[in-house]
């Protein structure tokens, strides 16, 4: 088997898990059941392919049904899907019939054509295809929708990136917990990414404070979205020590298991160690002051003294 075709293979059985854990659109919404829910496929510049959607009417009504197309994002912080994102692929799509009607029980497929263009980069799509319910005569309104993820890869080389957009807390030094460290990251490559690995904090002699597994829900990052978590430390893991805190990560993503590493550090200065060290120079101050007033006063009745 060449390289071509297991990377081909590859990406197939990545999409495959990748579509296998969203479960971003349901199959049954208000007596409308479509199928399948998800689809996968890896195509060929240059090539078109079909998918089915099977529509059934699980009503005591007749409806009349329409195609649509959109495509996703996936939001950063929760994982969730955004619909209406902007993707060339939508284009590529024609789809028959136009319409469907279906009496109560019946079942109706559209056919959803993807014609890729021989011209166009090796990347990822991600799409909703949908049947929308059309109110019904003499209604105003937004027909309520259902559809199936498909997630499309065109073929070719495959890039892989992911950078480190930001990674520090809010503060750089912190008199109280708790300490909040933001990590974000960006998918710059051509395939969604599922980030992994561990972040470290450690105290100013070097021992560890707290560890955290990073993406542990093991959400994506589609190509040129972003992916973010916030990890707190409390205070009874930042303790009462004072010093510099650092934080160290370390991410593995891709089928080429690359890496990236990061750092950033704050300062913890409890209260307690404020009024240890200010106190005295706040003592020496008020001693020097007193001298000075002291020697001022004594010079002063020296001179009366002298005339």
């Amino acid at each position: 088997m060449n390289s071509f075709v297991t990377n081909k293979l590859g990406l197939f059985i990545l999409f495959f898990v990748f579509a296998g854990s969203c479960f971003f659109i349901v199959g049954h919404v208000r007596a409308t059941t479509i199928s399948p829910i998800r689809q996968t496929a890896v195509v060929d510049l240059g090539s078109s392919e079909t998918f089915d959607l099977e529509v059934t009417n699980d009503s005591e009504s007749t409806k009349i049904y329409l195609p649509e197309v959109d495509s996703f994002s996936i939001e950063p912080s929760t994982g969730a899907a955004i619909f209406g994102s902007e993707d060339i692929a939508v284009n590529w799509i024609e789809v028959e019939p136009n319409n469907i009607r279906l009496l109560p029980g019946r079942k109706g497929s559209f056919v959803f054509t993807v014609n890729t263009p021989k011209d166009t980069e090796p990347s990822s799509h991600y799409l909703g295809l949908f049947a929308k319910e059309q109110p019904a005569e003499g209604q105003v309104g937004v027909g309520s929708r259902i559809g199936s993820l498909l997630f499309l890869h065109v073929a070719g080389p495959v890039v892989e990136g992911l950078v480190e957009q930001r990674f520090e807390t809010t503060k750089k030094i912190y008199k109280s917990p708790p300490v909040d460290f933001l990590l974000r990251l960006k998918n710059h490559g051509t395939i969604h990414l599922i980030p992994q690995g561990r972040l470290v904090v450690r105290g100013w002699l070097g021992e560890e404070i707290v560890s955290f597994e990073i993406n542990s829900d093991g959400r994506k990052v589609l190509p040129g979205d972003t992916w973010e978590e916030t990890y707190q430390i409390s205070e009874e893991e930042l303790g009462t020590l004072p010093g510099r805190v650092k934080a160290d990560f370390e991410i593995y993503y891709g089928l080429s298991e690359k890496t990236i590493k990061g750092s950033s550090s704050f300062w913890y200065l409890p209260n307690w160690f404020l009024v240890f060290v200010f106190s005295p120079l706040l003592i020496l101050f008020i001693i020097l002051l007193l001298w000075k007033i002291l020697k001022k006063k004594k010079s002063k009745n020296d001179y009366e003294t002298t005339l």
